[in-house]
């Protein structure tokens, strides 16, 4: 197991997706929706549904700040806040990055357009995504 210096654990649900939601264009349909969409919320290009640069807050927010900004799914933060791992390398040693930080201008975050980091980088603003079926949710004792 491979072991990162994470600044944020992101948490989120693909319900098309499932296991294979962070491999590469596996995780399109939970960013885009099966339209294409150029982000989650739209084709619009809208820095206020999402942790980016240009919105100012310059460190990560609250997964469910950004009600505007949630994909087709239901699902937050597929644009800004973190960048996320991804379990696809891309050459030797580095792995894909998706959707862009807080750290990032929106146009860094169109969940079609890949960017990818050493995986020895150890930064506050890149994360990873846990992902799980409905199956293997386990219920909150309150």
């Amino acid at each position: 197991m491979r072991s990162w210096g994470l600044g944020v654990v992101s948490v989120g649900h693909d319900r098309e997706c499932g296991e294979e939601s962070r491999r590469g264009v596996g995780g399109q349909p939970g960013a885009r929706g099966t339209s294409g969409r150029t982000f989650p919320w739209g084709d619009q290009k809208t820095a206020a549904k999402c942790n980016v640069r240009e919105t100012g807050v310059e460190r990560t927010t609250s997964v469910s700040r950004y009600h505007s900004g949630v994909s087709p799914y239901g699902v937050y933060d597929m644009v800004g806040n973190v960048w996320e791992w991804l379990s696809t390398p891309t050459t030797l040693g580095r792995y894909e990055l998706r959707g862009s930080a807080f750290t990032s201008p929106l146009f860094r975050g169109v969940p079609a357009v890949p960017n990818d980091a050493d995986d020895m980088m150890h930064d506050d603003d890149t994360g990873f995504r846990c992902v799980a079926t409905p199956e293997q949710m386990v219920p909150r004792k309150r």
